[in-house]
């Protein structure tokens, strides 16, 4: 086929591409929308990818999918960027997470018009990002920082959110752990209301060096 069509193997991976999209075959059509270099597929498809990776608890990295998707295609998937920033952020690099964080929400607030009401999809993306906001300020050892971000994210997930919304209670706990002299009943009492969704979240506390 390159002999005697190059130019229809670009089209015939943006097809093979959709078909698996379409039928919940993710890795085949992230690797099928990377080769057609239809960068907005790949990056649809990377979110949904990272979306069961993130919140399924598994310990797999998709970093090198990440870094092959262009700035525009980034900014115009903020939570998608929320994930880059996690896989950055578990790499050591908090300064370059914490700029992503900064950037989704800019694209954030510029997807919305100034009169309009916050669709319950931008608040739960904000909820993540002070999640994740919630792991930096661990990370430094900022308390009152933790406690904030904590309360931010919990404003604004819904009860349907239980995966983010524990991995929050593991991080309030911890900040209950740490503060002045610790208040280890509350930080414990957190603990298990996180058990309590019955979600796995044995990748967050390796992430986060956390062992009880």
């Amino acid at each position: 086929l390159k002999r005697q069509d190059a130019p229809s193997i670009s089209t015939l991976h943006n097809t093979a591409a959709q078909w698996f999209a379409a039928h919940d075959l993710t890795s085949e059509a992230l690797q099928h929308a990377f080769a057609a270099k239809n960068y907005d597929l790949a990056g649809s498809v990377l979110e949904r990818i990272a979306t069961q990776v993130w919140e399924g608890g598994s310990l797999f990295s998709l970093l090198h999918w990440f870094r092959q998707l262009p700035d525009d295609v980034l900014a115009s998937h903020p939570q998608l960027t929320i994930f880059y920033a996690k896989e950055v952020l578990y790499g050591g690099k908090m300064e370059q997470a914490e700029k992503m964080l900064i950037d989704a929400e800019r694209a954030l607030h510029a997807m919305q018009s100034p009169d309009d009401t916050m669709p319950d999809n931008h608040r739960r993306v904000l909820g993540i990002i002070a999640v994740m906001r919630s792991a930096i300020a661990m990370y430094r050892g900022n308390i009152p920082e933790l406690f904030r971000q904590c309360d931010l994210a919990l404003q604004m997930l819904s009860e349907r959110d239980k995966v983010w919304r524990a991995v929050t209670a593991d991080h309030a706990a911890i900040a209950y752990y740490w503060h002045g002299s610790g208040n280890i009943r509350k930080a414990k009492q957190l603990f298990q209301q996180a058990d309590a969704t019955h979600i796995d979240n044995a990748y967050f506390r390796l992430a986060h060096g956390i062992q009880y």
